[in-house]
């Protein structure tokens, strides 16, 4: 039942790769023997792209009557590999009266010789990806960009991981395969169900089949180990060209608060220099009017003197007013800018406990301000 239960409705893969083996003799009377497993195996998809491989299961139960040497067989999934290499066996079988006495272990042989057939060719493909990614990682210039380097994103990094889970369950699959080999050759081995002629034969298969398995075992746990250290490399590169661009902008940002400190002091001093010049412009203006006039003391050519005009005190009526107002505009703006200051702080919010220090809202942002205040 749980190798039937392996097969059943799912919205997403899975990496469960237990190869659900079992096998007993369903009646000790008859002594009839039972065998169950599931095989899994790659195979192309045909979509194409970065994902053309995938995952697929064969489930294989099969019930022997000793009496006739008559087996049923049930195929959960018979995909058109598994189909094939039966069929394949079925004829070398049918044709020597000797082998079709083993026919049994001989079609779980094809079942799993058909399971790894594609191991090259998938190996081949994951070694293919994988090199062009270190390609990347290993040629990658650090510092500067053309049109010629391996442009180098997070995105390949990601690449790379999907990879390696694949790489991974690719891996457990193996495994799972190599016990599967490992456990049916002990079966039939121990429990003596191969006859004398075509025990050693039927076994040294079995070897064989663990043997390539193991084989493919090694190369996956190198291309793992490959994808971890392109991962850890392309993580580095991005790290380092990460840092690189914030202290570059820090650097930057240095120079233009340089270049503000600069033209603050430039601004000051001409301040400095308008403020000096203020009186001077503003006598300038008043020499230049009407409203002082230079006359001789007697209407000959004798000394120069000062008279103020008879409407002097209608520029002292204008002036002051407008040096109220002036003031009066700047007191606005500055209390109606501290307003919205308040309200800001007002809107961030306060906690409970800050408000209960302090007595009120008010209270609170008479506090802020001081912090302020002393920062500055």
């Amino acid at each position: 039942m749980r190798t039937a239960h392996a097969f059943g409705s799912r919205s997403r893969d899975n990496n469960d790769t237990w190869n659900n083996f079992h096998w007993r003799i369903s009646s000790p009377s008859t002594k009839d023997f039972e065998l169950c497993y599931a095989v899994r195996f790659l195979e192309r998809n045909n979509r194409g792209g970065s994902d053309a491989w995938s995952l697929r299961q064969v489930g294989v139960y099969q019930r022997i009557c000793s009496s006739t040497n008559v087996a049923s067989w049930i195929i959960l999934q018979f995909s058109q590999l598994i189909k094939n290499a039966l069929a394949d066996k079925l004829k070398v079988v049918s044709a020597d009266d000797a082998v079709r006495a083993q026919r049994h272990s001989l079609l779980h042989l094809a079942v799993l010789g058909a399971s790894i057939r594609n191991w090259d060719e998938y190996i081949d493909y994951q070694t293919t990806e994988l090199f062009k990614m270190e390609r990347k990682a290993q040629y990658a210039d650090l510092d500067e960009y053309s049109a010629f380097d391996y442009q180098v994103a997070f995105a390949d990094r990601q690449k790379v991981q999907i990879q390696r889970s694949k790489l991974i369950t690719a891996r457990a699959v193996i495994e799972s395969s190599i016990v599967l080999g490992q456990r049916m050759q002990s079966l039939y081995k121990n429990e003596r169900l191969l006859s004398v002629e075509m025990s050693d034969a039927i076994l040294l298969e079995f070897d064989d089949y663990i043997h390539e398995v193991t084989y493919y075992k090694g190369i996956l746990l190198d291309l793992i180990e490959r994808s971890n250290e392109t991962a850890s490399l392309l993580s580095n590169i991005l790290d380092y060209r990460t840092s690189k661009s914030t202290l570059s902008i820090a650097q930057q940002g240095e120079l233009e608060g340089k270049l503000a400190q600069k033209d603050s002091i430039n601004i000051k001093a001409l301040t400095v220099v308008a403020t000096l010049y203020l009186p001077a412009s503003l006598l300038a203006g008043i020499f230049s009017s009407n409203l002082v006039q230079a006359r001789p003391a007697d209407y000959n050519d004798g000394p120069t003197r000062f008279v103020v005009a008879r409407d002097f005190w209608k520029f002292i009526v204008v002036l002051v007013p407008m040096v109220v107002g002036t003031f009066a505009v700047v007191g606005i703006f500055q209390r109606f800018s501290k307003r919205s200051h308040e309200h800001d702080l007002e809107k961030a919010g306060t906690g409970e406990e800050d408000l209960e220090k302090h007595g009120s809202l008010r209270d609170y942002l008479g506090y802020l301000r001081g912090l302020l205040k002393k920062k500055k």
